[in-house]
């Protein structure tokens, strides 16, 4: 399960260098959700607000709904 998370962080670093909002948002996103069912709540807010941020940006309505659905 490590590894997996790595690898999102690994992509997260990836499409932030290269602008690539649309895959940064996604990559943000599987990462609050792994987080999320983790238990690791911290971890998953704060990349859903990332990502929500992200969302916003590009005008990425379904990914801003998925971002803030479990912001409470």
């Amino acid at each position: 399960p490590d590894e997996g998370v790595k690898a999102l962080q690994e992509a997260v670093l990836l499409a932030e260098d290269s602008g690539a909002l649309d895959a940064l948002g996604m990559a943000l996103l599987v990462l609050h959700l792994v987080y999320m069912v983790r238990g690791e709540f911290d971890s998953s807010r704060e990349h859903a607000e990332l990502g929500a941020a992200i969302a916003k940006k590009t005008g990425d309505t379904d990914l801003l709904s998925m971002h803030t659905a479990n912001l409470g």
